[in-house]
């Protein structure tokens, strides 16, 4: 997406973006997100982009906050979905989250057949 393209019918698409304190987010040049706090309690969250050299952008304090609760809010945690049921095999998902508040979430597990 150009930002030297003017607004029209053609281009008017909108890229997926969130708001984190004053920083608009473009989820489509997000390559990965790291967090600190689970590991060494340091309240800070890392985005890592994939345009040019890459880049990153760091959050702290209420800002990262926001970011870790709207990410666990999207986010499958893959331990959760591998947890195995009475019947010994692997739980599946009937529904996963979509980004952005778009639509269902999780809805819950049933065995495999």
């Amino acid at each position: 997406m150009s930002d030297s393209l003017p607004p029209g019918p053609e281009n008017s698409t909108m890229a997926s973006l969130i708001k984190i304190g004053h920083i608009y987010l473009n989820l489509e040049l997000v390559q990965s997100i790291e967090d600190f706090f689970p590991r060494s309690k340091e309240d800070r969250i890392v985005v890592h982009f994939n345009v040019g050299g890459g880049g990153e952008q760091t959050f702290a304090g209420r800002d990262a906050d926001d970011l870790r609760t709207w990410l666990n809010s999207i986010a499958v945690n893959l331990h959760d979905a591998t947890v195995t049921e009475i019947t010994g095999r692997p739980a599946r998902r009937t529904e996963l989250p979509t980004p952005l508040g778009g639509g269902a979430g999780v809805t819950g597990t049933e065995s495999g057949a």
